[in-house]
């Protein structure tokens, strides 16, 4: 018995605000990350009673720190003394740690990015921020694909054994 394909439908952007967000999910910049995406990728509930300061060192494209306090998060371009985590590294492992690309424990042990701080604290803040999802570009002309359910297929219960 075949089983159905996924379902997809073609679906136009219904204003352009939606069109500019997904633009704007398709920059891999660090700016566009720190200062647009991030704040959209917190989850404030996770950060319950957790008040931090992180820095990151972004080594080939420059510094941003982050402010985590009373279930908010607020991005700055720059430094911050006395952060209580740091993080080190080419932007290409940092995208690729939150975009699951990159396995942040190995990257850790191999050397290609480094962290300060607490561990437990490094932990809890992967918990906090969710996934990136990198869009691809919609080619000029073209209209964006969702996919709007996924069907199960149905047995007929004549074909359904039952085991005794």
């Amino acid at each position: 018995m075949k089983l159905p394909k996924i379902m997809q439908t073609q679906v136009a952007p219904k204003n352009t605000h939606m069109m500019q967000e997904r633009e704007q999910m398709t920059d891999t910049s660090p700016e566009t990350f720190f200062e647009k995406v991030l704040p959209k990728l917190f989850k404030p509930k996770k950060a319950k009673r957790w008040n931090r300061t992180i820095q990151y060192h972004i080594t080939d494209a420059g510094d941003w720190y982050i402010v985590v306090e009373d279930q908010q998060i607020s991005v700055h371009k720059g430094t911050i003394e006395n952060p209580q985590m740091v993080v080190e590294g080419p932007w290409e492992v940092i995208k690729g740690i939150y975009t699951g690309e990159y396995f942040a424990p190995k990257e850790l042990s191999n050397g290609s990015f480094r962290v300060e701080g607490p561990m437990t604290d490094h932990i809890k803040w992967s918990r906090i921020i969710n996934k990136w999802v990198i869009l691809e570009p919609i080619p000029e002309g073209e209209k964006a694909v969702e996919v709007t359910e996924t069907p199960t297929a149905e047995v007929p219960s004549e074909e359904v054994e039952t085991r005794r």
